[in-house]
């Protein structure tokens, strides 16, 4: 399989400025970056009542738009895979889910639920009904976007039963579907819940494993690696040397947006970095992993930084990022990579094995001071298989509304 985007919201509201924004660096090659940026004041909070630890839920009051959106590599084919819930049926007709162009200009699939229950799939403006799905149980929806050619198509399963497939003729060759958004509209009167998403852009991944069930974990750093952090270059918040105060503590309570506890790098050091360790998992059938890490500036200044992912052999696995992560600013950041798959695909001692290390900037300074916030791993896994623990205390932003 080639998952690009995993995301099951344990994580909360992860709305942050993306990582180089108006920076010198770049994202690294391919672009594989996703944010979740929340696109109005309606009611979105992320509650525990998701499938595994938390979910999405959103409240249309036919007032406010309420909604969230996230971003992917260009692709002219487009494979999603989630589960939603709803609880009563809305008073009008209410969109769960649209794939959108690049700037948000022409959807190329739009998912509603209609007042009578059911599901509704539409591809610029012709559609196709499926079933009820207003009974407070999970369901889960596959779908796989082709807009290669004039005729665009849409084939999509609702809990693993093929529904009628969807095509359009007369359109623009070759739209790529970029983002993906969630809820949204005024006009929406629908309670509903997302959790468990992911996506692709191989069409031969539809449906995504096989359209067996699936689950998305998270795990948070739980021990130090091996440090070259040297002295006075990294450091805690207070300025302790790392090595002497923990890393790992520093960044493992997931409320990325507040910056108490963090690590940063105060003086330059090409060579220096922190390494972290992260949770075991026991799960077998690993699917795929995505890194997500946020950060920031000190100062309104413009500092680089490298993040990087190394397997047990002490291999580099994954660039992450390395550049200017901001210009000229003290906004939070938020990024999130997915994890390439090593040699002979996913396994749980592989992914057991994986440390992140970061820091590396050679223009850090009083003055100028990158500081990583939080970091986890997110990873799909194909049921049944026990469950890794996970302590849901960790995970404060689960529980704010917003």
């Amino acid at each position: 399989m080639t998952i690009d985007t995993i995301e099951n919201f344990d994580n909360g509201d992860e709305n942050g400025t993306g990582w180089n924004t108006g920076g010198a660096g770049g994202k690294p090659a391919g672009e594989p970056f996703h944010f979740n940026n929340q696109q109005t004041t309606g009611s979105i909070t992320w509650p525990l009542t998701g499938r595994r630890g938390a979910c999405a839920r959103m409240v249309g009051n036919g007032v406010a738009a309420c909604g969230f959106s996230m971003s992917f590599p260009l692709s002219t084919h487009r494979v999603f895979a989630f589960y939603f819930r709803a609880y009563a049926n809305p008073s009008a007709q209410s969109k769960i889910f649209q794939g959108v162009r690049a700037g948000f200009v022409n959807n190329t699939c739009n998912v509603y639920v209609n007042t009578d229950g059911t599901i509704q799939m539409e591809c610029q403006g012709t559609s196709q009904i499926g079933p009820n799905v207003v009974d407070g149980n999970w369901h889960r929806l596959d779908m796989h976007i082709d807009t290669t050619n004039t005729t665009y198509t849409i084939d999509w399963m609702v809990d693993g039963v093929a529904q009628t497939q969807v095509s359009d003729a007369g359109n623009t060759a070759g739209w790529t579907t970029r983002h993906g958004s969630f809820g949204g509209p005024i006009a929406n009167t629908l309670t509903q819940e997302i959790d468990d998403f992911l996506s692709s852009p191989d069409a031969a991944d539809y449906p995504i494993n096989g359209g067996e069930d699936y689950f998305i974990s998270t795990i948070l750093p739980e021990a130090d690696g091996t440090h070259n952090a040297g002295t006075n270059v990294m450091e805690d918040q207070a300025g302790t040397d790392i090595g002497v105060v923990e890393a790992w503590r520093l960044l493992n309570e997931w409320n990325p947006w507040v910056s108490a506890n963090h690590v940063r790098q105060r003086a330059a050091g090409a060579s220096n970095y922190v390494e972290v360790r992260f949770a075991d998992v026991v799960e077998t059938n690993i699917l795929g992993a995505t890194l997500l890490v946020t950060g920031g500036s000190e100062q309104a200044a413009s500092p680089d930084l490298g993040v990087k992912v190394y397997d047990s052999t002490d291999t580099l696995h994954l660039d992450w990022y390395t550049g200017e992560i901001v210009s000229g600013s003290t906004a939070s950041l938020s990024g999130s990579l997915v994890i390439p798959a090593p040699a002979g695909g996913w396994t749980r001692e592989f992914l057991n094995g994986l440390k992140v290390r970061f820091g590396y900037s050679t223009n850090a300074s009083g003055t100028v001071t990158p500081r990583i916030y939080d970091m986890c791993i997110q990873y799909a896994w194909s049921a049944p298989a026990p469950e890794s623990r996970q302590d849901w205390s960790k995970f404060p932003q689960a529980l704010v509304s917003h």
